[in-house]
């Protein structure tokens, strides 16, 4: 098979990205595969084959896959994308992690000859004295290009200081010893870490005191627990780059899983619709594969998960501009949930606005199939928490 063309998106400060890179086959036309790539330990974590796709299947597929990370695509050269892919994949292998089951050995020897060939060629260019190409492997060759010539294309333009300071405390709680490393420059700081393992970014207030001095009242997850943490954060700006003085640990403390929540909870507005006919049939459709179908196909890029009870559609923001504030919160990248169990549909909004469009859309596209209940407001997130404990009866 011949490249065709790949992408990526540019989401590396958020610690995972999509690929997908495109091959074209005399025998089956455009094969597409889409790697989702994780940066803090868990490598290839998920792998899709598509072959004899339209266009707009593509498409379709690309939006779902990538919608998640909240970020724009880039294109890449066929000896970046082969790049990512060994770099990725010798993550697995070093941290112990599982391979996607369709990502055969044919399929890696396939992306490993290609690269052989891309960095023969890249170092035959390079060494004009007549050493030999073959010093450096394929691997370190990925290394170099996936961490030196490509990292910054591979994340989105910086717009402020605090959201610089946002993605370097994630990736230090991530231990994200590349992205530290890439934006400091410094062996040290980028060895430094608080958490036992790759932690989870919770929330950040960022106190601006200087132009290049921040404090960071942190909390995030590691192995044994949720802690509250004070950091300082060292930073210079040159130009339009921005860069990682030092991280300094003032403070780190235990914290409960009930102020956690506290703090990371935000209003909540349900709008509940009554399933009217369990078994009606429409358009010879089973009513909830309708249900499905409907919102599926409205929403390109939604995420769908299945619960024992029912099934939860997640809906992200387009991009990840909630990182760009001076207090940072996990969940602000969901703009809505739906779930949707044998009795009824509920959608949970975290803005008037975006309750009133997506409840008038699903009147719309729903009608003689549920009836708009009514709208229960709670303080806190209330829905996920009780599609877990599969008791959301008792909230209504």
């Amino acid at each position: 098979m011949n490249f065709k063309r790949a992408f990526c998106t540019n989401t590396r400060l958020m610690g995972a990205m999509m690929m997908a890179v495109e091959w074209e086959s005399d025998i089956s036309g455009i094969e597409a595969h889409v790697f989702l790539l994780d940066s803090e330990g868990l490598g290839i974590y998920d792998f899709f084959v598509k072959k004899d796709a339209s266009d707009r299947e593509l498409s379709d597929f690309y939006i779902n896959k990538s919608s998640c990370f909240g970020g724009e695509n880039i294109e890449l050269e066929e000896v970046e994308a082969l790049s990512l892919f060994a770099h990725f994949y010798d993550k697995n292998i070093r941290n112990e992690k599982e391979i996607p089951e369709d990502l055969t050995e044919e399929m890696y020897d396939f992306y490993i000859e290609k690269l052989k060939k891309c960095s023969n060629s890249n170092n035959s260019d390079d060494n004009n004295d007549g050493s030999d190409s073959n010093d450096i492997s394929c691997f370190d060759f990925a290394k170099v290009k996936s961490l030196s010539v490509m990292f910054n294309k591979l994340c989105k333009k910086i717009d402020s200081e605090y959201e610089f300071v946002n993605y370097m405390v994630m990736r230090f709680i991530a231990r994200d010893r590349e992205a530290l490393l890439s934006f400091s420059g410094s062996d040290l700081l980028s060895n430094q870490h608080i958490t036992e393992i790759n932690g989870t970014f919770l929330y950040n207030h960022v106190n601006r005191k200087s132009d290049d001095r921040y404090i960071c009242s942190t909390v995030y997850e590691d192995i044994d627990g949720y802690y509250e943490t004070k950091l300082i954060i060292v930073i210079e700006k040159n130009t339009d780059m921005y860069n990682l003085l030092s991280i300094i640990i003032t403070l780190n403390n235990p914290i409960s899983e009930e102020d956690v929540f506290e703090l990371i909870s935000k209003r909540e507005a349900i709008s509940v619709f009554n399933i009217l006919d369990e078994n009606l049939s429409v358009d010879d459709l089973d009513i909830f594969y309708k249900i499905d179908n409907m919102i599926t196909n409205l929403y390109k890029s939604i995420q769908r998960l299945e619960y024992e009870n029912g099934v939860l559609y997640t809906q992200y923001w387009s991009d990840n501009s909630h990182v760009d504030n001076e207090i940072y919160v996990i969940n602000n990248d969901i703009q809505f949930l739906i779930y949707v169990d044998d009795e009824r549909l509920y959608l949970a909004t975290y803005d008037y606005e975006t309750q009133i469009f997506v409840e008038n859309l699903l009147k719309s596209i729903l009608e003689n199939i549920v009836e708009f209940d009514g709208v229960y407001e709670f303080d806190q997130n209330v829905l996920f928490d009780f599609i877990q404990s599969g008791e959301i009866d008792l909230i209504f």
